[in-house]
């Protein structure tokens, strides 16, 4: 397969004619079918699918109404919780129905990808490469083998509605088309907040290849424009509400641009070079070298894609594209505690795939291996390995998150969904060894805590767990059923001592109607003899 030295009419063929079309499918269905055997993981699934009561309904009146209300995680989504509604209405409560919707969500998105840079440029075969190398690239596997990503799988498909139908207007000018791009862009911002900066790519766009500055340009992308601005304040507003952006105190600013170009800097590295790919990747102090180094690279790719801006416009455009859909999630409104993460690469690699094929395509400098069709088929083979293999780690948590430990090092979110996955398997003495490594690097979270002393009750480490324990009746002085697990284990040690009956007493007091305590109580004091009871 070569690629093309001259325009050609765009989606001239009747797909289905087009073995190209079902080589896509085959290579990606065949890389993410795998996840129709997975279980969902314990992060953030949970909350979108696994334990979230009104998605387990599916769809009805009450939870339609829900879907349209809902700010849960401080995100509006509702065309994502009518995906998730719709599947198990259609399919019931099961994992690999999620994952199997998310597969062929990343199917569709992938022809649109080929249909979007056919459309806009006509050149069919760069844009099949571009279309194929960014479906099976191993950056994709986070949004699409992850369930609760089913937002970005959403995104990414109104996002390339939205620019097909702009594609179409910019050749034909019709009123239809622009509406289409509206609806779309409205669809894509009530799926996942990413596709704020679409406007601003449309823009591009108008520089390459639609050659079409001016004021009318701009004029027209006004109200996108407005729709935009206003669902970034709306998520933004949302976000702060529930607590989940970082403050200033916290995150200087200092640190954001330092975090923001050492990032930039790493998504390059992961396009590259995509090994090593894990969840999550937490906020961390990054060598000063490694920040330097980065801004470095850019400020040089950016100059040099300047400088040929007149001859060689796809470069600015396409690195541009890259460079901007990923600003809102790069750190400077820190929300979360990642760094960076893969799935914020769905939509921006696209940029920065248009920008080398074509330099590819079109430098004669290169040596003729770089473009010679084995090497392609190099680059393809070793891109899917490297993909399936990432997809593998998907499987379950214990997969996920020991793959995580192996690739970032000390992760304590990782260790977290480690332990409570152990837990829940009944293995105890990993679920409490990572445990444990959590509450190293987070001491103030009762919940770790109460998980940890299940673990160490289970391995009948009863001096440890009273230790956490009595950590929790100081810091949560009110919760009743600490003090009813103190009674207990320091029942088990000494017998009817005052320490524990004082404990009973408390969690009495604090909880006057339950019986567990008073129940227990009423027994010590009929065995010891005292004939009291607590009425």
């Amino acid at each position: 397969m070569s690629i093309d030295t001259s325009p050609t009419t765009a989606l001239t063929r009747t797909w289905y004619r087009d073995f190209r079309v079902w080589l896509l499918a085959a290579l990606t269905l065949g890389l993410y079918l795998q996840t129709v055997t997975f279980d969902t993981i314990g992060l953030d699934d949970p909350v979108y699918v696994s334990q979230n009561q009104m998605v387990q309904q599916g769809l009805n009146t009450q939870t339609f109404a829900w879907a349209w209300t809902t700010q849960h995680f401080g995100f509006y989504h509702p065309i994502t919780w009518l995906s998730h509604l719709v599947d198990v209405s259609l399919f019931g409560y099961h994992p690999g129905a999620f994952h199997a919707i998310n597969s062929l969500l990343h199917l569709l998105n992938t022809l649109l990808v080929w249909a979007v840079i056919t459309r806009l440029t006509g050149m069919r075969q760069r844009s099949w490469w571009i279309a194929l190398i960014w479906a099976i690239h191993p950056l994709r596997v986070e949004s699409v083998a992850w369930v609760a990503e089913r937002k970005d799988v959403l995104c990414g498909l109104f996002s390339l509605l939205s620019l097909w139908f702009y594609a179409c207007y910019l050749q034909r000018k019709r009123w239809q088309d622009y509406l289409g791009v509206t609806v779309m862009l409205i669809l894509a911002l009530l799926s996942k907040p990413m596709a704020v900066t679409l406007p601003c790519v449309m823009m591009l766009l108008d520089l390459w290849p639609g050659k079409r500055l001016g004021k009318t340009a701009v004029l027209e992308k006004l109200p996108w424009l407005v729709i935009a601005i206003s669902y970034a304040g709306l998520t933004l507003w949302l976000k702060v509400g529930v607590g989940e952006t970082v403050g200033m105190a916290t995150l200087p600013w200092t640190y954001r641009i330092q975090n923001m170009l050492w990032a930039y800097g790493q998504y390059l590295l992961m396009s590259v070079c995509p090994i090593g790919l894990a969840l999550p990747y937490l906020l961390d102090k990054h060598p000063l070298w490694q920040v330097i180094a980065s801004t470095a690279v850019l400020l040089s790719i950016t100059a040099w894609a300047v400088y040929r801006a007149k001859k060689q416009p796809y470069l600015i455009v396409g690195w541009l594209w890259f460079l901007g859909m990923l600003l809102p999630i790069s750190g400077i409104f820190q929300t979360g505690q990642q760094s960076h993460a893969d799935r914020f690469t769905y939509l921006p690699m696209i940029g920065l795939l248009v920008a080398v094929v074509w330099w590819l395509a079109e430098s004669v400098r290169l040596p003729k291996l770089m473009k010679h069709n084995i090497t392609r088929t190099v680059l393809v083979v070793v891109l899917l390995l490297l993909s399936f293999r990432q997809v593998s780690f998907w499987r379950n948590d214990i997969s996920l998150f020991s793959h995580t430990l192996d690739a970032t090092g000390y992760n304590p979110m990782a260790h977290h969904q480690l332990g409570v996955a152990y837990l829940q398997r009944e293995q105890y003495k990993l679920a409490a060894i990572h445990l444990h490594a959590t509450i190293e690097h987070v001491p103030n979270d009762p919940v770790l805590r109460q998980q940890l002393v299940e673990a160490l009750i289970k391995l009948n480490l009863l001096d440890q767990a009273i230790e956490q324990l009595q950590w929790l009746a100081v810091h949560q002085s009110n919760d009743p059923n600490t003090h009813l697990r103190l009674a207990v284990l320091h029942y088990q040690q000494e017998g009817a001592t005052p320490r524990v009956m004082a404990h009973l007493k408390k969690a009495i007091a604090l909880a006057p109607q339950w019986d567990k305590p008073r129940i227990m109580l009423d027994q010590i004091q009929r065995e010891s003899g005292t004939g009291n009871t607590v009425n």
